[in-house]
């Protein structure tokens, strides 16, 4: 199994949740995580939410949802656990590539392509909408292609015609430039219209790669196909009740579809691919290499300790460790006394390949990772509450990590001089507050970055964030408030820093940190609903400019 299938654990990755082993990483965001999980021959997603920005209410509405989606339109439910601390569910593993996923591996797709996306996706939506269901999220992350059409995902925001409303009025829902503008204003009672308007824009973004401003472009799609951009222009009407079915879409679409429909090449072969995974036996699986460790400093008197990761157990190094003879023990017992007092359990640390991130008020220390460690594509899961640093020890080859309180990163001083940790100068965030400003008006911001809930009149965001950038290949995050609520942000770097901060009125502001080799991104939610959670789009560095993954 490679990095086409999943992303490799990383060290806060659970290992098991409910009956089922997890062995990769399928997507995370805001939300939560999606994991590859196994349970006899069989292979599995399990979504894990974090409950801070997650309601009880939210997930058993998704959950309840997913049971009565119809048969083919989305991934079949398999079991469910609301009650443990964080609520998951397990779900059939599709062997297909997300939209996003296909625009990125073959580019913006051919008008025989977008025929075939539009009539496959509004067929599904027409099969939802006749059930009562409203999706209120379709972006090209939640549209996957398979070998014989689409199916459609995360459930999370959708609503039947009879549940009760979930976010209050007032608050924006959904994906910005994927949201109809009933969606922008708040309007709760919104129904199958705003899903066509999402469609359209769909179909905009996989036209040209590019996310849809707040009125979408055609554009660039009437030099790809006059009719079908004419088609697509009328999904964004103003008024949902001129905007075309689902079922109307379907069979225009139809016409001008392909008799023999296929999805282009390259996406076509990693579909195969990952239908081949899925046709693998759990049992002959191969999983995912551990990350390369770093070569073995040269020969020294002694074993010489080498940085590994905090809270590896595997077998070899215990036997090495039981192997060590008694004078070489009786050399290390004051660094094992010392490990013994300041790392007093190696299941309680949280430093890693990602990084330990605390906060105090408006401060957060994140000790990056080292040389050797690995990477993970997703933020780390929480911070701790209290102000810690990390105290890195190494002892017979092993290295344990733990917080201690007001203790710097340290190797203790009797060590030789090749037991140096590689491990990058720390990176420190902090926030300090300013003046209340708009992205528009913001010179640094980063264009596609952001997030917004909560509009009020006049189409401001109560609560909005975004990043800035510098133009040396930093980035920070920005908090902006208005209508007098307080509002929450976390800003995210691929290695595994995460940093929560909050304002009640103005705006707040972290320091700029290198995004050079990581994706940053930032989320921001109303600190009195945290279900209306949005986040921007991730960024890299493309030299010192910021490019949007």
């Amino acid at each position: 199994m490679d990095r086409t299938i999943a992303e490799p654990l990383g060290p806060d990755d659970p290992r098991e949740i409910g009956q089922f082993t997890i062995i990769g990483l399928l997507g995370a965001g805001g939300m939560g995580e999606v994991y590859l999980g196994t349970t006899g021959e069989e292979y599995v997603a399990v979504k894990r939410v974090r409950p801070r920005l997650v309601s009880g209410e939210r997930f058993k509405r998704e959950v309840g949802i997913l049971f009565r989606v119809p048969v083919g339109v989305a991934p079949s439910v398999l079991a469910t656990d609301g009650t443990v601390a964080q609520p998951w569910f397990a779900a059939e593993y599709v062997p297909g590539l997300t939209v996003d996923e296909a625009v990125r591996l073959h580019g913006p797709l051919s008008a025989e392509t977008l025929w075939l996306l539009l009539a496959e996706t509004a067929a599904q939506l027409r099969r939802v909408h006749e059930i009562g269901i409203v999706h209120r999220d379709l972006k090209p992350a939640n549209v996957m292609l398979v070998r014989d059409g689409v199916k459609l995902i995360d459930f999370g925001i959708a609503r039947a015609a009879d549940q009760e409303r979930l976010t209050r009025s007032g608050g924006s829902y959904g994906t910005r430039g994927f949201t109809a503008p009933e969606q922008e204003a708040g309007d709760e009672n919104v129904a199958a219209p705003a899903d066509v308007f999402a469609l359209g824009a769909l179909l905009v973004y996989a036209a040209s790669g590019r996310t849809p401003g707040v009125v979408p472009d055609i554009e660039a799609m009437r030099a790809v196909d006059a009719d079908l951009a004419e088609l697509v222009a009328s999904c964004f009407a103003e008024r949902p009740d001129e905007r075309p079915t689902a079922a109307a879409l379907e069979e225009l679409a139809r016409m001008h579809a392909p008799a023999d429909p296929s999805w282009p090449e390259a996406v076509e072969a990693r579909i195969e691919a990952r239908r081949e995974f899925a046709a693998t036996p759990v049992g002959k699986l191969e999983t995912l290499p551990p990350p390369d460790e770093e070569t073995e400093p040269p020969p020294a008197p002694f074993p010489a300790p080498r940085v590994g990761q905090p809270g590896k157990n595997d077998p070899e190094h215990r036997k090495r460790w039981r192997l060590v003879t008694l004078p070489i023990a009786v050399v290390l017992v004051v660094g094992a006394v010392i490990a013994y007092v300041l790392v007093p359990s190696t299941s309680s640390a949280r430093a890693g390949a990602q990084g330990t991130a605390t906060t105090t008020g408006n401060q957060l220390v994140a000790s990056t990772k080292s040389d050797t460690a690995s990477s993970s594509p997703h933020p780390s899961h929480s911070a701790s509450a209290t102000s810690t640093s990390t105290v890195t020890l190494t002892v017979a080859g092993e290295t344990t990590a733990d917080a201690g309180a007001g203790s710097p990163t340290t190797t203790p001083a009797s060590a030789p001089a090749t037991t140096a940790a590689t491990t990058r100068a720390a990176t420190v965030v902090t926030a300090a507050s300013i003046s209340g400003v708009s992205g528009n008006d913001d010179p640094e911001h980063v264009s596609g970055s952001e997030g917004d809930v909560d509009y009020y009149a006049g189409n401001a965001a109560g609560c909005s964030a975004w990043l800035d950038t510098n133009g040396t290949g930093n980035l920070a995050g920005v908090l902006n408030t208005s209508g007098f609520q307080a509002c929450g942000a976390e800003l995210y770097r691929s290695d595994g820093i995460h940093f929560e901060f909050e304002q009640s009125t103005g705006a707040a502001k972290t320091n700029f940190i290198s995004d050079e080799g990581y994706t940053m991104y930032i989320c921001v939610w109303d600190k009195s609903d945290t279900s209306t959670v949005s986040c921007g789009h991730k960024f890299t560095m493309s030299g010192t400019t910021p490019v949007e993954q």
